[in-house]
């Protein structure tokens, strides 16, 4: 024997369910995503509280420098490989031995560029396939 459902699906049921689901994705987007500097001063307090366990005494600002410096290491690193001669993306990865295009950018290449170490082919299309590099004159 079928059993009924309590409640009949109207028109009026299925406008309320997507008006539900559109406010709750605002929620999400406005109010639950959190920023990259947040991500990173929370990774920074992370390690306060890990070396605070250990007895270590470095402040929040150390801790700060050593980011930092990881990435300046990282810079340098593609600034080793760069010469006067453009080079592409999957070049620059190769030399330094790298398979994460994601990693990559975010951690050699942007900040490079940001501090102006390292100049594009085609500055005024950043986003260019034919996109190539090299270091700044």
């Amino acid at each position: 024997m079928p059993t009924q459902p309590p409640f009949t699906i109207s028109a009026k049921v299925i406008h309320l369910v997507s008006r539900i689901s559109e406010s709750l994705g605002r929620i999400n987007q406005d109010y639950l995503q959190s920023s990259p500097q947040l991500r990173k001063q929370n990774r920074i307090k992370t390690i306060a509280g890990t070396l605070a366990i250990e007895g270590n005494t470095l402040s929040i600002d150390t801790e700060s420098d050593q980011v930092t410096d990881q990435a300046s290491d990282q810079v340098k690193s593609l600034l080793k490989i760069l010469d006067n001669q453009y080079l592409a993306v999957p070049e620059m990865m190769e030399r330094l031995s790298l398979s994460h295009r994601t990693y990559f950018r975010k951690n050699y290449l942007n900040p490079a560029v940001k501090l102006g170490l390292i100049e594009m082919s085609h500055p005024d299309k950043p986003r260019s396939p034919k996109q190539k590099y090299r270091k700044q004159k």
